[in-house]
């Protein structure tokens, strides 16, 4: 039986932007991978990731703010960075075939639930072309 390829989000706090993305990357892939998020230094999820993927229609059943630490020693087929911050923190400590470093701005200082929007907005399209990227066929 071939074991689903894992990716894992991780950004400092796992309260943001790790936690869109491991909702829409779920949303999106099914059950293809198996997908995780953490945060270097978690702390409680913002209640605007909720308000956002609800209004999305995307699930956020079982999201909860995770240590980096909770995931030591296992291996990941990919690692994705979310901010320059967490690469400094844990680049050293992740195991993951591959390590993308993708740094997008944290919407949680800014004001009302518009910056919200537009980190799934910018992960979405990140996303998708990740997977249209382990969709084509390799030469």
């Amino acid at each position: 039986m071939h074991q689903r390829p894992s990716i894992i989000f991780i950004c400092t706090e796992n309260s943001a932007r790790s936690q869109l993305a491991e909702a829409y990357f779920r949303a999106q892939a099914g059950d293809r991978f198996q997908v995780y998020s953490a945060g270097t230094q978690p702390g409680t999820i913002d209640s605007r990731v909720f308000t956002t993927l609800q209004a999305r229609d995307i699930s956020s059943e079982g999201l909860r703010s995770k240590s980096l630490a909770e995931y030591r020693g296992q291996q990941f087929d990919y690692a994705v960075l979310l901010c320059d911050k967490a690469r400094q923190e844990c680049v050293h400590q992740l195991q993951a075939k591959e390590v993308l470093s993708w740094d997008f701005e944290d919407p949680k200082p800014k004001k009302g639930q518009k910056p919200f929007d537009v980190a799934l907005n910018e992960l979405s399209e990140r996303i998708k072309f990740f997977l249209l990227f382990q969709q084509a066929p390799s030469a």
